[in-house]
């Protein structure tokens, strides 16, 4: 089976809804023309359950240079999800879900607002759509921006995925008590990361659908390199507890928290396991454990221009890719038996907004950039290959895209191409590299992610 990524690009104004929905449909129409699909109702069947994953990960931008209401770089527009839902009235009797898990921090109400929710229930003629919101943990703030309260989230009707053996992390030994993720209590981890086990928690509105049709923001990403369908994937996951983002301590110690030991660096690690686990019982004490560390040790190290890379942000981090490598393998071959089954139990569709993008500090911090471009794909990888091209990035410099790195069964990689620029049929990916833009990559990746064959 063929997969294929079809690009289109044309200058717009991003205000200007009717060329958004020209580029998206444009898209879609070249993917379906390269399939022999006369109608999407060919490509999605009448009657199945699809659920539409947006990238709505935060609502606040903290990038100092454009201000905190700049998140047109880093959230999905949803000018392209009303697109979409007008697309799939070719295809009757859907059951739409847009869903999301986003940051626990992120207050969705300032995203979804109810003008985008009368939108969302009236856009689609065969039923109304619903928006769900599928986190496990809330974090409430007080009006000094501090963490009020935790809310877990009881109604969910979550499922553990088992990866195991298949896991990219299965049998790294000692590593696993040194896995971390910001912002959670450390016994969550170990409660889904064993030597042998290894399981991830998501919503069954994902499990049970036919399709997912993944609407990532193309942005860089200071832990990954950057976000794109793949990563995108990531915010299924209901309980974040179970997802790996870096490995404590250096590089020369078996972590990939940060390059070189320093010994500030690790009494901040030491500062952070403190606090987390403080978290849940006692919200001002991880506040002033956490505050030590940010506003003294790593504020001290900005001051004196040192590396200031405390959680994993930088081209050595190899343990967030494989939670990406992990995710994904569980939303195609999951089943709602928490087993992962040897074919794809659902479809996925990637239409990525690459409109205007975020370079510099992303996911959370990231400056505008125009492209201008929406990418349809039936493959995630093939989707983020096509992204890391344009961005001028190097694919083999993209863990979670490299072929050395990924390794056990459950394959993701496409196979046979089919790429598509403008309504031209490329000879191969390497073709793109005449279409790409010059992007600033994250604070501790200039130099490491860079196709250095291109804009010599």
């Amino acid at each position: 089976m063929i997969a294929t990524v079809a690009c289109i690009n044309k200058e717009i104004k991003y205000s200007d809804i009717t060329e958004i929905e020209w580029l998206v449909n444009s898209s879609i129409d070249m993917f379906l023309k390269k399939g022999n699909y006369q109608t999407l109702k060919e490509l999605i069947l009448p009657g199945s359950k699809v659920v539409i994953k947006p990238n709505l990960v935060t609502d606040k931008n903290n990038n100092n240079k454009v201000g905190p209401t700049e998140l047109d770089c880093l959230i999905t527009n949803w000018n392209i999800i009303f697109t979409l839902l007008k697309r799939l009235n070719e295809v009757p009797n859907l059951k739409i879900v847009i869903a999301e898990c986003p940051m626990q921090w992120c207050d969705l109400n300032k995203i979804v607002t109810e003008s985008v929710k009368r939108t969302l229930t009236n856009i689609y003629k065969y039923s109304s759509v619903e928006f769900k919101d599928l986190r496990a943990y809330k974090y409430i703030k007080n009006k000094n921006n501090k963490l009020k309260e935790i809310e877990k989230v009881d109604k969910l009707e979550s499922i553990n995925v088992h990866l195991d053996d298949s896991s990219m992390f299965f049998l790294t030994n000692s590593k696993i008590d040194k896995l971390r993720i910001m912002d959670y209590p450390l016994e969550g981890l170990k409660k889904y990361h064993t030597f042998k086990k290894h399981i991830y928690n998501f919503d069954s509105v994902y499990l049970e659908c036919d399709y997912i049709i993944s609407v990532p923001k193309l942005k860089t990403h200071m832990k990954a390199g950057m976000t794109g369908a793949m990563k995108n994937l990531v915010g299924t996951v209901s309980d974040k507890e179970c997802i790996p983002h870096h490995t404590k301590g250096s590089k020369s110690s078996n972590g990939d928290c940060y390059e070189k030991f320093a010994f500030d660096k690790a009494l901040g690690e030491y500062l952070y396991d403190c606090a987390y686990q403080c978290l849940r019982k006692y919200p001002q004490i991880y506040e002033l454990l956490k505050g030590i560390t940010n506003k003294g040790i790593l504020k001290l190290r900005r001051s004196l221009n040192l590396n200031d890379n405390i959680s994993g942000s930088w081209y050595g981090n190899i343990t967030l890719p494989k939670s990406i490598i992990d995710i994904n393998r569980a939303m195609i071959y999951g089943g709602l038996d928490g087993k992962l089954h040897k074919t794809p139990q659902r479809t996925l569709l990637t239409l990525m907004d690459c409109v205007l993008i975020g370079e510099e500090n992303g996911p959370l911090a990231p400056s505008p950039k125009s492209m201008n471009t929406i990418i349809f794909s039936d493959s995630c990888m093939l989707a983020d290959k096509v992204a890391a091209t344009l961005l001028g990035f190097s694919i083999d410099k993209i863990h979670y895209l490299s072929k050395s790195f990924i390794k056990g069964d459950f394959s993701l990689e496409p196979g046979i191409t089919s790429i598509i620029y403008n309504y031209v049929e490329l000879e191969d990916i390497k073709a793109l590299e005449n279409y790409a833009i010059k992007v600033k990559p994250p604070k501790y990746w200039v130099g490491h992610i860079e196709n250095t064959n291109q804009f010599l």
